[in-house]
């Protein structure tokens, strides 16, 4: 990796290799450095930026075609079929496997010879995407966790629907919601949900790389500000 390359190193565990990519520099509103073929921006380039990202790996990761939901794949080869869900889990040393977001939270998982990742917007933090995946890692103590970067809470504003979502099975996530000027709005706080419920199932390590995506737009993509941009994919994979 080089100074240049757009994307970050995910420092999880030594047995795997993992990157966060980054908007990179380009005309707006995909930027240089968009991996997502669903959104508009010519195929030709999107796929050229997807082999870059699969030269860090040996091969191009695996994708799922997210849906804002909570359920897992469990892949062994790169030709298994994923579909639709928003997490994948694999054992299967030199297979990456990856999510797309631009606001949503990606989570990166490395467990004890198992890895997995996660898309976790509030639909699939809600409907328990977190603890499913886990379910598949093994001992949990045996787990660490990475949480990327996600629309930060200070913009983030939802309606009395996603706060009931929530606050009605567990009252005191009621304290990630910040009252705004709205009636019955209130400003979410996505990452600090998302660890919270990682830390009751006694995760090992949790580790924040602290960078909301809302307040930097010229390093993430933001559906939410921008409408019509590109999608940033957080990858991983096992080498030992």
């Amino acid at each position: 990796m080089s100074i240049s390359d757009p994307w970050l190193k995910v420092d999880l565990t030594p047995d795997v290799i993992a990157i966060q990519t980054i908007r990179g520099i380009g005309k707006p509103p995909y930027g240089g450095f968009n991996l997502g073929l669903h959104v508009g921006d010519d195929h030709n380039h999107v796929t050229e930026n997807r082999a870059r990202v699969g030269a860090v790996f040996g091969r191009t990761p695996v994708f799922p075609q997210q849906v804002h939901g909570a359920e897992v794949a469990v892949i062994e080869t790169s030709n298994d079929p994923v579909g639709e869900v928003d997490a994948i889990v694999t054992r299967t040393l030199g297979l990456p496997i990856g999510i797309q977001t631009a606001d949503c939270l990606p989570v990166l998982f490395s467990g004890d010879g198992v890895i997995g990742c996660a898309h976790a917007g509030w639909r699939g933090l809600q409907q328990g995407i977190l603890e499913n995946i886990v379910n598949f890692l093994g001992d949990p103590r045996k787990v660490t966790a990475w949480l990327g970067p996600c629309i930060d809470s200070d913009v983030f504003e939802v309606g009395p629907e996603v706060i009931s979502a929530f606050t009605e099975r567990d009252p005191s996530l009621l304290r990630f919601f910040k009252p705004s000027a709205r009636f019955e709005h209130a400003y979410m706080d996505l990452q600090g949900i998302a660890k919270f419920r990682l830390d009751l199932l006694s995760i090992g390590a949790i580790k924040l790389l602290g960078m909301p995506a809302g307040k930097t737009p010229d390093r993430w993509y933001s559906y939410r500000f921008e409408g019509v941009t590109g999608r940033m994919a957080s990858c991983i994979m096992r080498i030992g």
